[in-house]
């Protein structure tokens, strides 16, 4: 169950959404959002705020703004990482490093140790990437 201050911040992530897109009314609403919402980067911020939120108003130790703001934070990194063409030569290290900024990210929200939590993730980015890659390869 949500207390109440969880509440107030989902309301609160809530009303500055609703206000960064009330911005786009001036111009042509359509194609704007189309073009901000085509982007990765905020794409996955916003999923990363969303999934923030949740971890915080779940866990014990985390707040829902606290949260919300950590994961905007490492959903615009797993962005950028996704935009990266250096990083897409390199398709191992991409995903271990995802992984190792979710670790962080998760431990920050939860207020547990970063350096576990970046070898956890880590190791679940790497595990996720030759599953995914050597499985289907037989």
């Amino acid at each position: 169950m949500l207390n109440r201050t969880a509440v107030r911040s989902l309301f609160m992530l809530a009303a500055l959404v609703a206000s960064g897109l009330s911005s786009l009314a001036f111009a042509d609403t359509k194609t704007q959002a189309k073009k901000a919402w085509g982007n990765p980067i905020l794409k996955q911020a916003v999923v990363g705020a969303a999934i923030g939120t949740a971890t915080g108003a779940i866990s014990r130790e985390g707040t829902a703004l606290k949260g919300a703001g950590v994961g905007a934070l490492v959903g615009a990194g797993t962005g950028l990482m996704d935009t990266s063409s250096t990083l897409d030569r390199k398709p191992l290290v991409k995903t271990t490093a995802k992984g190792a900024l979710i670790g962080v990210g998760a431990s920050t929200i939860t207020k547990r140790n970063k350096l576990s939590g970046a070898a956890i993730g880590a190791g679940a980015g790497a595990g996720t990437h030759f599953l995914k890659n050597y499985l289907r390869n037989d």
